[in-house]
C-alpha cells in the first residue's frame, strides 16, 4: 500500500462528520460514522505534467491542504508524491509565503524516520506543489486497528524511533502540529521501521483554510491535541511531546487517555482533567509515559532527545545477561520488568529453574547467601548423594552396635576403609527418614506496587481520532 491510505479508483470512502478518506472500512475508525462512497469524479490533474518534470499518474487521496497524485519523476524514472495546494489557500499571499518558508524548511530535513520533501515549486497556471518520496506501508491506525496493543519492547522501539524523527524536526523549528497515529507510517518487509509524515507544512496550511472560512482555528486532532493547542495558546515542541505521548499511552494500555461522546467534551478533558495512570507496561515505562501527559509544558519532558533516553533507560531494547549454568534453562525476564500478560507472575515449582536472576536490591533484602533457589541439582548427581547418605548411615548403625555389645576397652582401632559411591547403576532404592530442620526466620515480603489489570487488547476497536 502506498504512502497515503486511501485510493479513489472505485470511488471515495468519505466521512461526513471528520471530512477523511478511508478505505478497506465501512465506518469511519475515528468517530463511528457509516462512510459514503463518492463517486469518482473526472479530475483534470490525471495526466498532466507539471513544470515538464512530472507526470500524475494517479489521485490517491485528498485533505484540508489538497490533492495527493502518485506521479512520475522524469529525470530519474522514479514514483513520487505529489500534494497540490487547493486554488482557494492559494490565492492567499501570506498562506503562499508560509508554503513556501515552511516547504523550505522540510526539505532540509532529511532522516530515515520523516518522509522527504524533494522539490516544490509553481505552475505556470498558478498551481503550487510539493514532492514527496513514495514509500509502501500502512499507517500506524491501520496496525493498532489490525494488531491491537504493542508490548513495551515493542512500544519502546516505535517510541524511540519517533522521538528520533522528532528531535531531527524540532532542531529546524519544524513543529508537526498534529502528531496521531494516521500521520505515522510502518514500512512493509521491515519491523516496524517509522516514518511521520506532514511535518508542520500540511497542518499550518490547513489552519489558515479553517480562519480563512471562519470555523475556527484550531489545528490539530482532538484525542491527541495537547491543551495549550486546544486552548489556542502559543505552544511549541512540546505540544509534539504531549501528542506522542497519547499515542504511546494507546498503543501501550489498548485505549486513549480520554475519550468522550463529543468534540467539546474530549477538548474539556484534554484541557482540565488528569489522565489516569497508564497500565499494561512496566511501571517504569508507565511513569515516563504518564509525564508527557501534565498540563504544563514546563513539567513534561523538555526534548524529545531527553524522552528517548528516558524510553530507552525504563525498558532497555539491549540488556546481556551472565550466563547461569542451569539444565534446560527458561529464558529469563530481565529484572525489575513484570512479566509479559500470557506469562505467570509467580513461576510454579515446575519451572523455578526458569526464573530470572534476583536484582541486587532483592540479594539484600533476603539476606547475604541465600541460595534457597539458586539452582537445581541434576539427576545424576541427586543419586550419588543419595547414596553416599546411606553409606554414612549405615557405617553409623554399625558403629552404634558395636559400641553397645559390652563395655570393655576397645581394641586397637582398625585402618578406617573410604567407601566409594557405587556407579548410578547400582544404587538401591534406600527410605530416609525425614530430616528434622530448623524453619528459618520469616523474610519480609517485597514490595509490590498494586497495579490495576491491563485492559484487553483493543483488536478492532474503533478510534475517535
Amino acid at each position: 500500500m502506498s504512502v497515503h491510505v486511501a485510493t479513489e479508483q472505485l470511488g471515495e470512502l468519505y466521512c461526513a462528520m471528520c471530512e477523511s478518506s478511508f478505505e478497506g472500512v465501512t465506518s469511519c475508525p475515528r468517530d463511528g460514522s457509516r462512510l459514503v462512497r463518492l463517486a469518482p469524479p473526472h479530475d483534470p490533474m490525471i495526466g498532466r505534467e507539471l513544470d515538464g518534470r512530472y507526470t500524475i499518474l494517479e489521485k490517491l487521496g485528498s485533505g484540508g491542504m489538497g490533492a495527493v497524485y502518485r506521479a512520475t519523476q522524469h529525470s530519474v524514472s522514479r514514483e513520487v508524491v505529489i500534494k497540490v495546494v487547493h486554488a482557494n489557500l492559494a490565492s492567499d499571499p501570506e498562506v503562499i509565503k508560509r508554503f513556501l518558508r515552511e516547504a523550505k524548511l522540510a526539505s532540509q530535513l532529511s532522516h530515515p524516520n520523516t518522509v522527504a520533501v524533494l522539490d516544490f515549486g509553481q505552475t505556470p497556471d498558478g498551481l503550487f506543489y510539493l514532492v514527496m518520496e513514495l514509500i509502501t506501508g500502512r499507517t500506524l491506525e491501520s496496525v493498532y486497528l489490525t494488531d491491537g496493543r504493542f508490548d513495551a519492547r515493542r512500544l519502546v522501539r516505535l517510541g524511540v524511533q519517533l522521538c528520533d524523527a522528532l528531535e531531527a524536526a524540532h532542531a529546524l523549528s519544524i513543529v508537526h502540529r498534529d502528531l496521531k497515529p494516521a500521520n505515522i507510517m510502518l514500512l512493509d518487509n521491515t519491523r516496524d521501521s517509522a516514518k511521520v509524515l506532514d511535518f508542520g507544512l500540511a497542518k499550518s496550511l490547513e489552519t489558515d483554510a479553517a480562519e480563512t472560512t471562519k470555523s475556527g482555528a484550531m489545528c490539530g486532532t482532538p484525542a491527541f491535541i495537547a491543551p495549550e493547542r486546544a486552548c489556542g495558546q502559543p505552544c511549541d515542541h512540546r505540544s509534539d511531546l504531549y501528542s506522542l505521548g497519547c499515542i504511546l499511552y494507546l498503543l501501550g494500555s489498548g485505549h486513549l487517555p480520554f475519550t468522550a461522546g463529543s468534540m467539546h467534551e474530549l477538548l474539556t478533558m484534554q484541557v482540565h482533567q488528569h489522565a489516569p495512570p497508564m497500565t499494561g507496561v512496566p511501571l517504569s515505562l508507565a511513569d515516563v509515559i504518564d509525564r508527557l501527559l501534565l498540563k504544563d509544558p514546563a513539567a513534561r519532558w523538555q526534548t524529545a532527545a531527553e524522552l528517548r533516553d528516558a524510553l530507552e533507560e525504563a525498558v532497555p531494547l539491549t540488556m546481556q545477561m551472565a550466563p547461569i549454568s542451569r539444565p534446560h534453562q527458561i529464558p529469563s525476564v530481565p529484572g525489575g520488568y513484570e512479566t509479559a500478560p500470557s506469562l505467570p507472575l509467580r513461576p510454579s515449582a515446575n519451572h523455578i529453574a526458569g526464573r530470572r536472576p534476583p536484582t541486587a536490591s532483592e540479594l539484600q533484602d533476603f539476606g547475604a547467601g541465600a541460595t534457597h533457589d539458586a539452582a537445581v541439582v541434576p539427576h545424576s548427581r541427586r543419586r550419588w548423594w543419595l547414596a553416599a547418605a546411606a553409606a554414612a548411615l549405615i557405617g553409623a548403625v554399625t558403629f552404634a552396635a558395636v559400641l553397645s555389645r559390652d563395655s570393655a576397652p576397645p581394641p586397637a582401632p582398625l585402618p578406617v576403609t573410604t567407601v566409594a559411591p557405587p556407579p548410578d547403576h547400582e544404587v538401591p532404592e534406600v527410605a530416609l527418614p525425614p530430616l528434622e530442620v530448623t524453619p528459618a526466620a520469616p523474610v519480609a515480603p517485597m514490595r509490590i506496587k498494586p497495579r490495576p489489570p491491563a485492559r484487553p487488547a483493543a483488536g478492532k476497536t474503533k478510534l475517535p481520532f
